[in-house]
């Protein structure tokens, strides 16, 4: 009752404050401010701004101060004439261009000749870059979006033009498409896409259907830009401590127009890497050898128009990924001992096929130039046939032991924008479902574990979890606040309220384990799971916060906000620790090798409070250093909170209601060790559920996490400088970041021989694990980024070209594995080490150029180095192993600079147009890894060994066992614009 009180007065108060509220956002908006002067310099007072989006027609307007200062908030991104007219002055407009979530500083001069407003000349165009801002940001345009080579037009590929930003390669058997930003993994990011956050709060991915999925999470030719804030992102952002990206979408304009396109690619477009090489020249002897089947079909097209002109617009789209795989079981381990089941299936193949279906549709509607509505859906529905024969890993795993991977999220918003001349109200309201569903391909028959991995039998595991976010935000800008300089006030803030259903049939078709150490006569061990699968809960999360962007002078602008959040239920807060576990940890707590407070882990269902703790202030600053503000330098701090995952906190609820039972086997049974004699009738679901019911159940685990858990928080800071060029812009920025409050589970009865080996074993009766969670895990991120970049401009006769690279030199720590780090935090290099997979140094370069006298080609690339991923370098040459997590790197290539990169990839693109009636036809060419480099991994990270009580260099330290990304590749396409 209490708690209820609490959230009720808390949305009250939220409720009640937004409408009042002066704030602003820019999740889906730009902004355009400067300052009006005379050809003398003098400010011009009352000077009506007025900024019309080219493609709509749609106008908005705003006086200026004293101080001839002016806003213009809230500008949805596109094209635009920006105009200054006063009586008495020659009235100038400038062409335009608004990017999301910039703030573009434009400064206007009349000219003091008295003229008729309607007389108006059309000056310089303003530049796309935006220098004045503390943020570390890196926009993405649409012609980018368009037009640089990306193998499944999945846009958080092109995330990987920020610095800092590191993303999953796409791969012909790619097990997911993710992003993360500095030392923390994806699920610290967050996206918003129109204003709403596609946060993924039950998985791992960051994005909601990002979790262990090949496909895209947006339609890409719906994506009009995209930014990636990676440092001192504003209070208006939520729910990420690493980085975010903000995309717009389209709209329909006064014109109709759209695209259709197709791309193909399939076996004989994809070439070898050295170890599929080796193993096909292996076949061929034996000859066996045949290449396995794949294609891939990309396709899609959208439209977009008036209805009403002026008034009422349409867009809408649609991409398709139609994938066929071959999956090839291949038995693991000694043929010899293997059983004739194994053996029999030994090179069988399956179709592995992907379907992934993108849709997306807006209507725009302006009744007047002060007040526009939008509505917008999309659907992502994949279907996914995999982990078997290859699919994911999986090459011992046979086709009954499969999957069908179902993955849906649907999106709905409405939102209405108010404008007025000194103030603009944004409201959203949205709702999106979420759905992980692994289904088993067979979920009866028993599954079978051979030596080896070998897999057989049926699947174990069905999974159905669901999220569901009801969102209402709301946005509001005030610039009228005429005193001290230029302001733009901003509060606001978004009530969401998210249901998470889970049901997790962990082992529910029980696996049973065979050994050639019996000849395979009986199983030696069986894993079933048991109960109830089923938690469903709800969670309100509301979030609260003021800003102030304010430019006391032309030259300086301060960027000052403050953000709070706070959930219901982070995570079970009315959690009753059962009694028989709460006796057996203080009974056995002394005896544990892992010490630590049991009374801050056990709950009678009121130990427990919401955390309220979460208030981020947030401050940045920049100043042009010469009077033409070509010179900027900028910084800033600030703190970011996120949240922990829903599925890392469930299983001290979880394992209670839904245990899972481990049974060990043997000719003789062992009661003392929880052995049984093995028969026949065990073999079975039922069987083992009659085992569990006359008593013989063996041990189960305990999670146990704290009563005072926080959500994962980071401190981040940044200083820099930034240049204009010309028509080539340039920064320098050193960034850093402290992250607390991470999460990894530890064993209690697992403890350190005295020599630092591995491992004693105090397990408490009844319990064969405790784990308990460790909230205090810790990150470090310094790095030193570096960008320049040349805008793509059409110059004379359809030429024009665009280029950029991005630089990052840095350094990521953290302590801990990932959610478990066996059997502690400190054991083994798991404290404080260089991230496994980070790379010291990082360069991403993409370029597009029109190439007129060549026929009209257009050509473009992406190219990616690196120094390697990071990886152990392990001593084995003493009395107990010596681990360097991430402290080696691979073996250096040439590329542009000689032994300096171990990572090596470049895309090409090549597109031809014929153009007719006005339409583009165009046929592409797109060659990735073009010059089908091997990138490595899988590395050996033994270093030294012991050779008869000698410490001995390991000769094949640093070899690689396996590529990260593909070989070359050939796609071709078609598309036509109209």
């Amino acid at each position: 009752m209490q708690r209820t009180r609490v959230v009720a007065t808390l949305l009250g108060l939220a409720f009640a404050v937004l409408p009042l509220a002066y704030v602003g956002a820019q999740t889906s908006t730009g902004t355009v401010r400067g300052y009006v002067r005379t050809a003398a310099g003098a400010p011009v007072p009352e000077v009506q701004v007025t900024a019309r989006q080219v493609e709509t027609n749609q106008l908005r307007g705003t006086l200026t101060n004293a101080a001839g200062a002016y806003t213009l908030g809230g500008l949805r991104p596109g094209a635009y004439e920006l105009t200054a007219r006063r009586v008495g002055y020659t009235p100038q407009v400038r062409a335009v261009r608004v990017l999301v979530g910039q703030t573009q500083d434009i400064d206007l001069a009349l000219g003091e000749v008295a003229t008729q407003l309607t007389a108006v000349q059309v000056t310089a165009t303003a530049p796309a870059a935006e220098r004045k801002t503390s943020e570390v940001a890196t926009n993405v345009t649409q012609q980018q979006i368009n037009d640089l080579p990306t193998p499944s037009r999945n846009f958080l590929d092109l995330a990987a033009l920020a610095p800092g930003v590191t993303v999953a390669p796409d791969r012909v058997d790619g097990a997911g498409k993710t992003f993360q930003a500095g030392a923390l993994p994806a699920q610290n990011i967050n996206v918003f896409i129109d204003g709403a956050s596609y946060k993924n709060d039950i998985i791992n991915g960051g994005v909601a259907g990002q979790d262990a999925s090949r496909g895209n999470p947006f339609p890409r030719n719906a994506v009009q830009e995209f930014r990636i804030t990676t440092a001192n992102f504003k209070a208006e952002y939520q729910k990420a401590s690493s980085a975010i990206i903000t995309a717009v979408t389209k709209s329909g304009t006064n014109t109709w127009s759209g695209n259709a396109f197709v791309n193909v690619q399939n076996q004989s477009f994809v070439a070898l890497d050295t170890f599929s090489r080796a193993a096909r020249a292996t076949a061929q002897k034996a000859g066996t050898y045949t290449r396995p089947d794949y294609s891939r079909y990309l396709l899609g097209l959208s439209a977009g128009g008036p209805i009403v002109e002026d008034k009422l617009f349409f867009f809408g789209s649609y991409e398709g990924n139609i994938q066929n795989r071959q999956g090839r079981f291949r038995a693991q381990g000694n043929a010899a001992q293997l059983p004739a089941s194994v053996t029999a299936l030994n090179g069988q193949t399956n179709t592995s096929p992907f379907r992934s279906h993108l849709g997306f549709a807006k209507l725009t509607y302006s009744p007047s130039q002060q007040q526009q509505w939008e509505f917008t859906g999309d659907l992502r529905a994949e279907t996914d046939k995999r982990r078997f024969g290859g699919q994911f890993g999986e090459v011992q795993r046979a086709y009954s032991a499969g999957e069908n991977f179902k993955n849906t999220v649907a999106t709905g918003r409405v939102k209405q924008s108010l404008y007025g001349s000194e103030h603009v109200n944004e409201a959203q309201l949205s709702y999106q479902l979420y759905r992980y569903n692994p289904d088993p391909l067979d979920f009866t028959t028993v599954g079978l574990a051979y030596d080896g991995g070998n897999r057989l039998g049926g699947a174990d595991t069905r999974q159905d979890l669901r999220q569901g976010r009801l969102s209402l935000r709301d946005d509001f800008t005030y610039t009228g606040f005429k005193s001290g300089g230029s302001h733009a006030f901003k509060f606001g803030g978004n009530v969401d309220r998210v249901t998470y259903d889970i049901n997790k049939q962990l082992n529910e078709n029980p696996v049973f384990t065979f050994s050639a150490s019996n000849n395979n006569a009986f199983p030696v061990r069986a894993l079933i799971g048991a109960g109830d699968p089923r938690l469903k809960t709800n969670n309100a999360q509301l979030g609260l916060y003021a800003q102030d962007d304010w430019s006391p002078t032309p030259r300086l602008t301060l960027n000052v906000g403050v953000r709070w959040d706070y959930e219901t239920k982070m995570f079970n807060t009315d959690y009753v620790t059962p009694q028989p576990v709460r006796d057996s940890l203080f009974a056995y707590r002394d005896s544990l090798p892992l010490k630590f407070d049991v009374s801050r882990y056990v709950t009678g269902g009121s130990d427990r409070k919401n955390f309220y703790g979460a208030v981020q202030p947030r401050f940045g600053l920049s100043y042009a250093v010469d009077k033409s503000q070509r010179t900027i330098l900028f910084g800033g701090v600030g703190v970011f909170y996120d949240r922990q995952t829903f599925n890392s906190l469930i299983d001290e609820t979880f394992t209670r209601q839904h245990p899972n039972y481990e049974f060990q086997f043997a000719a003789t049974a062992n009661p003392a060790q929880h052995v049984l004699a093995w028969d026949q009738k065990y073999f079975s679901r039922a069987g083992l559920l009659s085992a569990l019911q006359s008593g013989n159940a063996p041990p189960t685990e305990v999670f146990l996490l704290p009563n005072d858990l926080k959500p994962p928080r980071s401190n981040q800071f940044n200083v820099g400088v930034r240049h204009d060029f010309g028509s080539v812009n340039a920064a320098l920025t050193y960034t850093g970041t402290r992250s607390y409050n991470g999460l990894s589970f530890e064993w209690a009865n697992f403890g350190l021989n005295p020599d630092g080996g591995c491992c004693t074993n105090k397990n408490i009766p009844a319990y064969r694990n405790v784990l308990v969670a460790n909230n205090t895990v810790h990150s470090w991120y310094n790095a030193l980024f570096v960008q320049v970049d040349r805008p793509y401009r059409r110059i004379e006769r359809g030429y024009g070209w665009g280029a950029g690279l991005a630089y990052t030199l840095a350094k990521a720590e953290s302590e801990g594995v990932d959610l478990f780090s066996f059997p502690r935090l400190s054991a083994f290099g798991f404290g404080r080490h260089e991230i496994p997979g980070s790379e010291r140094h990082h360069v991403v370069m993409n370029g597009l150029v029109d190439v007129p006298w060549a026929w009209g080609i257009q050509a473009s690339t992406l190219i990616t180095l690196g120094s390697g991923g990071r990886f152990a370098a392990q001593d084995f040459s003493g009395p107990q192993p010596v681990f360097n997590r991430g402290g080696a790197e691979p073996e250096k290539f040439g590329f542009l600079i000689p032994n300096a990169f171990a990572y090596r990839n470049v895309d090409l693109r090549l597109r031809k147009d014929l153009i007719s009636r006005g339409q583009r036809v165009g046929i592409t060419a797109d060659l990735f890894n073009a010059f089908n480099y091997d990138n490595f991994g899988c590395f050996n990270d033994t270093a030294f060994t012991n050779d008869n009580g000698a410490r001995k260099a390991n000769p094949d330290f640093g070899k690689p066992g396996c590529v990260i990304a593909d070989g070359r590749r050939l796609q071709l396409g078609a598309q036509v614009d109209f």
